[in-house]
C-alpha cells in the first residue's frame, strides 16, 4: 500500500455514463483511504430517469502500478436501492472503478461500469456482461487550502 499513498484522499468527479441510449451525467464524491476502503457519494443518490435512489456506496481500493506520478487503482464498491412505487424491488449495486491518478496534476480519469443484483444476490461473485450503466469518470483530488 505504501506505493500508493499518493493516490489517497478524496476526488471530485464527474460521471458521465450511458444506459440502454440514455445519457446519465452526475458529480460524485470518491475517496480512497490509506487502509484500503473506498467511498463514493454521488450527486444522483435521490433518484434519476431509469435508476431509484439509492445509498452511499463504500468498499475498497488497491493500486495496480505506480510510475512516473501515474498511479493505476481499481476499486469496487457497493451500494443499496431504496424501493419506491416506480422502483418496488431492492436491490444492490456495484460499480466498478478503473482509473488512473496523476499525482503531479493531483487529477483521475478513467471508467466506471454499474451492476446492479437481485437483493439476496451476490455482487462479489461473477458480473453480468453487459452493465446497467457505464462511462468515463474524471476528477480533481480536494486539497486543503494552506493556512495563514
Amino acid at each position: 500500500m505504501s506505493d500508493y499513498l499518493e493516490a489517497v484522499g478524496t476526488f471530485l468527479t464527474n460521471d458521465m455514463g450511458k444506459a440502454e441510449g440514455q445519457d446519465v451525467t452526475s458529480r460524485s464524491l470518491l475517496t480512497f483511504s490509506e487502509g484500503a476502503l473506498a467511498v463514493l457519494i454521488d450527486a444522483n443518490q435521490a433518484g434519476v430517469t431509469g435508476f431509484g435512489p439509492y445509498s452511499a456506496a463504500t468498499g475498497s481500493w488497491r493500486g495496480v502500478s505506480n510510475s512516473d506520478g501515474i498511479i493505476r487503482v481499481s476499486a469496487v464498491v457497493l451500494h443499496f436501492t431504496f424501493a419506491t412505487s416506480q422502483f418496488p424491488e431492492k436491490k444492490i449495486g456495484r460499480v466498478d472503478i478503473d482509473a488512473t491518478i496523476d499525482t503531479n496534476q493531483d487529477t483521475l480519469s478513467g471508467t466506471f461500469r454499474l451492476f446492479l443484483f437481485p437483493i439476496d444476490g451476490d455482487p462479489l461473485g461473477p458480473i453480468p456482461e453487459e452493465p446497467a450503466l457505464s462511462g468515463p469518470i474524471t476528477g480533481q483530488k480536494v486539497v486543503a487550502a494552506p493556512s495563514g
